[in-house]
This record gives structure tokens, sequence and C-alpha cells, in this order.
């Protein structure tokens, strides 16, 4: 979908998606700042936002949820502001009022031509997210082209922090079992092992060991014995060299959070 030349907002927001098409690494907060930028110069100038504008300030406006939480509208996206009003009211910012099917159609356009895995990602995982909400039919399409964008974000480093791979693992996870489509599965599955093992440093917990909270802990993950031996097995060398450093543990709570993961799993296994 190309951003027509009505009017400076539509002018202006192609030119900054030009460039963000072409950027190695995105973030979908950096992209909302980008986007109020926009609207905020716009707003100074005297002129109004065009649709394409609004639609995607919207869509970049949503937050994903916690893992294992959702919104207060049953969604992983939910608002990125939410406050009591002085006579009471919740107001959050965005809001699902603010939809319309025209912004719904222009994501779907958006998602079909986008380039960058990061944008592509983001309207396909809305369009699949928020369609109970709005009373509209759910599309598989959605949910696989979300899949497919987040798996090749992870592997092809489009994104701006390890963190941010660990969210996209963890959804694109949840969306593949929720699809029961098995090689999506064993896509996503391959693709956290690679991640894990990608970028690992010992001293920072959380840049390792989320591909055993994210597929030993789940049943669903399609995980073989030999990956999950091998994910345990990992675990337990960072265990041994952290206990075995020649001046005592380097950082005790490098040797809890592995541990702990172990832990858990022996108990499980009666072990």
């Amino acid at each position: 979908m190309h951003f027509p030349d009505v009017d400076k907002s539509s002018s202006q927001l192609r030119e900054l998606f030009d460039r963000l098409e072409v950027t190695k690494t995105l973030s979908e907060t950096d992209i909302s700042t980008e986007i109020e930028r926009v609207v905020a110069g716009l707003r100074e100038a005297s002129s109004e936002p065009s649709e394409e504008t609004r639609a995607e300030a919207l869509a970049f406006g949503f937050v994903p949820k916690r893992s294992g939480e959702l919104s207060g509208w049953g969604t992983y996206f939910g608002p990125m502001a939410v406050w009591k009003s002085e006579d009471g009211r919740t107001i959050e910012q965005p809001n699902l009022q603010q939809m319309s099917p025209e912004i719904l159609d222009y994501w779907d356009g958006r998602q079909a031509v986008a380039a960058h895995p990061v944008l592509r990602a983001r309207y396909a995982d809305l369009l699949w997210d928020f369609a109970k909400a709005l009373n509209r039919q759910a599309e598989i399409r959605h949910a696989n082209a979300a899949i497919d964008a987040y798996v090749e974000a992870m592997k092809s480093v489009r994104y701006d922090h390890k963190i941010t791979a660990i969210t996209y693992a963890g959804r694109a996870l949840s969306l593949s079992i929720s699809t029961t489509d098995s090689d999506r599965i064993e896509k996503v599955r391959d693709t956290i092992i690679q991640l894990e093992g990608e970028g690992r440093q010992i001293e920072l917990p959380g840049t390792w060991g989320f591909a055993f909270d994210l597929l030993v802990e789940n049943k669903k993950s399609r995980l073989t014995n030999e990956q999950e031996e091998n994910l345990i097995n990992d675990l337990e060398q960072i265990l041994q060299n952290v206990v075995d450093a020649p001046s005592g543990p380097r950082d005790p709570f490098t040797a809890e959070y592995a541990a702990m993961r172990l832990a858990r799993y022996y108990r499980r296994a009666n072990r």
C-alpha cells in the first residue's frame, strides 16, 4: 500500500516509513515517537493529520502486555496509558473506540506490503488480536503473517534489543500454538533455541534461560527429547561454571537463576 500524496501529513508519513523500511533494526516505541513527532509538527502548523497518519499512530500506540497477562479488553495488546479522570471515569489511550473498519482495512493493506518484519508483525498481530474484541471474524492468515514476521525479525536480527526478541519469541510461540500449526510451532521452537545460543552473556540472566521457560515448561512446544536434554545440559554447565569459578561465584544471582530452573525440572521428573 502506498501513501497518497494528497496532503502534507501523508507526504511526511511516507517519507518516514520509506526510511524505516530500510533501517536494519526497529523499535516499536521509537516508531511511535517518530509518528507522534510528525503529528505534533502538523498541529503546530495548524494542519490536521491524515487518516493514514492516525492509523499508523494507533498501530504503534498500543503496547503488548507482559507474558501471561491480558489487557482489560482480553487482548495481548493494550493501551499505552490508563488513568482516572476527575469525574472517576477510566481513560485509556489509545482505546478500542478509536478503531474503525477503515483503519483495520488500512492495517491489512500495510501488513501485506510492508518489507520490514517488525512493521509487518505489528499490523498482522493487531488484526488477529483485536478481531474478537471488535466483533470481527479472525482470519488465520493474519496470525500466520505475524508468526512468520516475528520469526524473520528474530533470525535476521531486525529487533532493537535482545529482550525485544525474547518478547517476539514468546508471542510467536503462543500464536502458533493457539492456531495448532505444527510446522510453525517447530519453526518457532528452533528459532528460540538458536536465539538462546546467540549473544548469551552468562553474567546477565535474562539473556539466557528463556528457552527453558518457553519450551521445556510448555508441553505444547513440540520440543524433542534431544533438544530438551541439550537445554538442561546448558543450564547444568552454566551452574557448574559459576560454582567452580576460582574466586567463588561471580554472582550468586546467576547461580540461582540456573538452579531454580533446574530444581523445577528435576522436581517434576521426581528426581
